[in-house]
């Protein structure tokens, strides 16, 4: 199982690399700093609307200034799901 977990966070930051998405993070844990609060909790709602168990991680967790979206990778996740997520971040958080 550490094997797959390892493959599937391989896959999903591959996917977001290709979309021009930075992802910070280690290991399972992604997250996508987009800075402003409002943006991080707009982003959040979107892809939750979407389906996704997706949270915005803010201030006083983080620093001013650099909300962020938190995303944790399971072995279980299918590619084809972490394919879409890939897809919704990329629609969501263009550019950034």
């Amino acid at each position: 199982r550490r094997n797959l977990l390892h493959e599937r966070t391989k896959f999903f930051r591959t996917e977001l690399l290709a979309r021009g998405i930075a992802v910070g993070g280690t290991h399972y844990i992604a997250s996508i700093v987009l800075g402003p609060d409002a943006l991080a909790v707009e982003a959040a709602r979107c892809l939750q609307e979407a389906g996704f168990d997706v949270r915005a991680i803010r201030p006083p967790t983080v620093a001013e200034g650099t909300a962020r979206l938190r995303m944790s990778i399971h072995a279980d996740h299918e590619p084809a799901v972490l394919l879409r997520l890939a897809e919704a971040l990329g629609a969501v958080v263009p550019g950034i």
